[in-house]
């Protein structure tokens, strides 16, 4: 029961914090950080509120039931937590507009005849 307990504070001073510290902030990461934040710590206190059901209404033996599951449930969310961080950090770092296309736009407004060829990558030569 305590753990639930605690995990309770942990969640309202997550969403509490979230919206009165970062009501109006849009970046991807802090908003990606406690919105999933927000999601582990319910899916937890679920978990948790449902072991100490099971544990107060049944015999000894179902008082264990979700243990596994808690377990499992914490790793999966906390690794949904970093890849999803790691995918909004390259979403900011991604540039808008690949170098590919912006060879070919450079091709193409220069024409075939003034690029020339070196050993890695194309160059202008100037007429």
């Amino acid at each position: 029961m305590f753990l639930a307990m605690f995990e309770s504070v942990i969640l309202m001073l997550t969403v509490y914090k979230r919206f009165h510290d970062y009501r109006d902030f849009r970046s991807g990461i802090v908003v990606t950080l406690y919105h999933d934040g927000m999601v582990y710590m319910l899916c937890i206190l679920t978990i948790t509120v449902a072991n100490v059901i099971l544990g107060a209404a049944f015999a000894s033996a179902y008082s264990n039931m979700f243990d596994t599951l808690q377990l499992v449930i914490h790793s999966v969310l906390a690794s949904r937590i970093l890849f999803r961080l790691r995918s909004s950090n390259q979403r900011v770092h991604e540039p808008t507009v690949s170098v590919t296309v912006l060879d070919t736009i450079d091709y193409l407004q220069a024409g075939p005849s003034s690029m020339s060829t070196s050993g890695t990558g194309t160059t202008r030569s100037e007429v």
